[in-house]
């Protein structure tokens, strides 16, 4: 069906870069936080973001926040050829080892689009999503609130 307009290739605008966005993104969403309580913490951090969609952005962001950045794979690879995109631990090696060292605080890696994160403790152990949900519930929600979850979290939020 012909219910929108075709624009041919004659009429085709300008297409220009903004080479400014993406740090106009991280400032906008550092300021809705307490950055320097954070930077206070002086956290060391391990962020492995698949050479994806993050590559720049989270050790920006983190550094932006005063933390000190240890960055794995933060180059851009479509391919993904320093590991399996999926943050899963057995696709996480060299993350879960920089972390057993006992050099940094938290680790954090995402997947190829960085729709998701996973995490990693000061001690190389992986941290279970339901976990990491439940520790936003216990320190946001309030008693009433109402949760909304995936389906496949576990009961561990009834816990909270």
């Amino acid at each position: 069906s012909k219910s929108h307009l075709q624009a041919g290739w004659e009429s085709i605008g300008t297409i220009t870069a903004d080479n400014t966005a993406v740090d106009r993104y991280l400032r906008g969403v550092i300021s809705r936080v307490d950055t320097a309580s954070i930077a206070r913490k002086n956290y060391r951090i391990a962020a492995d973001p698949a050479c994806g969609a993050a590559y720049y952005s989270t050790p920006a962001m983190l550094g932006m926040l005063g933390c000190r950045i240890t960055a794995i794979n933060a180059f851009p690879d479509g391919l993904f050829t320093a590991r399996n995109p999926e943050p899963r631990p057995e696709n996480l090696s060299v993350l879960l080892s920089t972390m057993k060292d006992g050099n940094h605080d938290l680790g954090v890696a995402h997947d190829g689009d960085a729709d998701r994160a996973t995490f990693v403790d000061e001690n190389g152990d992986f941290v279970e999503g339901d976990r990491i949900l439940s520790l936003i519930v216990k320190h946001h929600a309030r008693k009433g609130d109402v949760i909304v979850t995936p389906v496949s979290t576990s009961d561990s939020i009834d816990d909270v």
